[in-house]
């Protein structure tokens, strides 16, 4: 994987020096300016290695780098694509590959990102980290976990803590292209084919516009309005997946979408609304295509049908994101978190409180605010 795919490699087949194009035209628009600041983030293969080289453009005074071993390549690895693209970007005296998590490295810190080389970020970690210190999620506050970034240890310590407005910045532009490579790599065209949409959320709208326009016929089981779907090129069948009309488009779909923006729902498994073996009793030759939600995918396979992304990193998030293929998505969200970060870093140097800080950032339009994202993880 690493050998073939250009967004691992070390040589002129990765894109650098369009990559850094994007980079810089990023911090120019969110106008990142990290001067004098200790930046704690991961380095990383692929197109996630840009997040210290963004940091070091942007003028952070340090940047250190964790690297640790992923499904996506070794430390070695990880050293060696953060460094070639660290290389070309000039940088290489200016970000610190570290292989340890130790707290002398957390309490360098000022602006500390929950990045998965970095995570969890728990009280261990907190304990460690500058009292001023801010964390920036570098994603929206519906992938937060309590496992990864410890709010309620960061909050009693007087840490910071936001995550980034993804609608704010149409971060979910992106989502139709990933949704595609999701039906390519289940041999599904984007034209020609008929899909099931059960869920809803603005993303759901988002990819039944575009597979629409691209010829597709879309069936939505939902409880949006009927003149939403039809608005977003859509026909609505059902309200749920138990009645009756759903399971005759089922029995016609090339493939099922399923979309839950709390991604809490439970859409096949033994306990939810549809199980592995009515499915494949109804539609035998169907893939499922989870963007979100909850799916048995073990019990999908042993009934025989495809599933992607074919696997599930656990805790809700999605398996795979567009940033593992294009490089333009992961530079937006990682510009504007490191934005963000530098709103509350700023505002807790002037002598803000947290709360003013997290404020600052959430006001700023770039920011979200966590509490009750929080108060419903926590009590759920």
């Amino acid at each position: 994987m690493f050998e073939e795919s250009p967004r691992f490699a070390c040589d002129g087949r990765f894109p650098a020096q369009r990559v850094l194009r994007l980079i810089r035209e990023r911090i120019a628009s969110y106008d990142l300016d990290l001067a004098g600041l200790t930046v704690l983030t991961e380095a990383a293969t692929g197109y996630y290695r840009v997040t210290p080289v963004i940091a070091a453009l942007a003028g952070a005074e340090r940047v250190l780098a964790l690297a640790r071993d992923t499904r996506f390549g070794t430390v070695d690895q990880v050293r060696e694509q953060t460094a070639y693209l660290t290389d070309q970007a000039g940088l290489h005296k200016q970000i610190e590959l570290v292989a340890s998590r130790a707290g002398a490295v957390f309490g360098a810190a000022d602006l500390i990102t929950n990045l998965g080389g970095v995570r969890p970020i728990d009280r261990w970690a907190v304990a460690h980290c500058k009292p001023a210190a801010v964390v920036s999620l570098m994603f929206g506050g519906n992938d937060w976990r309590p496992h990864e970034v410890d709010l309620a240890a960061c909050w009693e310590r007087g840490i910071a803590v936001a995550g980034v407005d993804e609608a704010a910045i149409d971060l979910f532009r992106f989502t139709s292209q990933r949704l595609a490579w999701f039906l390519l790599e289940l041999g599904l065209e984007t034209v020609g084919c008929r899909y099931l949409f059960v869920g809803d959320g603005s993303v759901f709208a988002k990819v039944m516009a575009f597979l629409s326009r691209a010829g597709a016929e879309v069936l939505a089981v939902t409880g949006e309005a009927d003149d939403s779907i039809r608005a977003s090129g859509g026909q609505k069948v059902a309200r749920n997946l138990r009645e009756a009309p759903a399971w005759e488009a089922l029995q016609t779909a090339d493939a099922l979408f399923t979309f839950d923006p709390l991604r809490e729902r439970d859409f096949i498994s033994s306990t939810g609304e549809l199980t592995p073996e009515e499915l494949a009793q109804l539609a035998p030759a169907i893939s499922v295509v989870n963007y979100s939600g909850n799916v048995d995918r073990a019990g999908l396979q042993a009934v025989g049908i495809n599933c992607f992304p074919r696997h599930d990193p656990g805790g809700g998030h999605s398996a795979n994101t567009i940033g593992e293929i294009l490089p333009a998505p992961v530079v937006e969200l990682h510009t504007a978190g490191l934005k963000v970060g530098q709103i509350m870093a700023r505002a807790r140097s002037e002598g803000r409180s947290y709360l003013e800080a997290e404020q600052a950032a959430v006001g700023s339009g770039l920011g979200e605010d966590l509490h009750a994202w929080w108060a419903r993880r926590v009590s759920s």
